[in-house]
């Protein structure tokens, strides 16, 4: 196959009033996230990183230009917000990077989802009093080893990723499938996208992957 290859490594999608400045300030807050991400991937990438951006558009259709530029971003970007949930251009934007990378690549870019989103830790939702947006993370674990043609592997799909964010329905209760052993491959949580839920009567569920290694002694091999 050959490698994707895009114009922008990161689309920064944002709703404009998060970017609003105080009299006399002269940057806000997503100013503030475009020039400091730029410095640390730089240090990271060893070169400055394309990072795309609309600083004028505000609340309206996104326009064919936009599009274009979704198109040729690796990597989008989405700062949630109260006004980004209510803003139909920014969920647009998301939903159109979800189809285009859907259609040009997959929505993974060696091995890691290609929509991030990130929470302002200023904007804090009035009823729960915690910020709008939230993060899963998981101590770092050693994913499945077996080579991914082994029944193993195949049953056991579901340990390749360290979070899954599904839906399900009553009587999808494990992450593996209900199976697991007597399969030839598994029919859990990496299954769910292709589930025909009728009437969209489902919920969602989050499953954390939790290995542990068995170091083997050598005199026992």
């Amino acid at each position: 196959m050959k490698p994707l290859s895009f114009d922008w490594d990161i689309f920064i999608s944002y709703a404009h009033i998060d970017n609003a400045r105080f009299t006399g300030v002269e940057k806000g807050w997503i100013d503030h996230l475009h020039e400091r991400l730029g410095i640390c991937l730089a240090q990271e990438l060893g070169r400055p990183p394309k990072i795309w951006r609309d600083p004028e558009i505000g609340n309206r259709t996104i326009p064919g230009a936009i599009l274009i530029e979704l198109e040729n971003t690796a990597i989008l970007l989405a700062v949630i917000s109260p006004r980004y949930l209510q803003s139909s251009s920014c969920r647009s934007e998301l939903d159109q990077f979800l189809r285009l990378a859907a259609e040009n690549g997959g929505l993974q870019l060696d091995g890691k989802h290609r929509v991030f989103k990130i929470r302002n830790d200023s904007v804090i939702n009035p009823i729960t009093y915690k910020p709008v947006a939230y993060k899963l993370q998981t101590s770092p674990s050693q994913m499945l080893l077996m080579n991914e043609n082994s029944y193993n592997s195949k049953r056991a799909a579901f340990a390749t990723r360290p979070i899954w964010v599904t839906k399900y329905q009553d009587g999808e209760l494990y992450a593996a499938g209900e199976f697991t052993n007597q399969s030839k491959k598994s029919d859990g949580v990496e299954t769910t996208p292709t589930h025909n839920y009728q009437h969209n009567i489902f919920r969602k569920c989050t499953f954390s992957t939790i290995t542990f290694a068995r170091i083997l002694r050598s005199d026992r091999i």
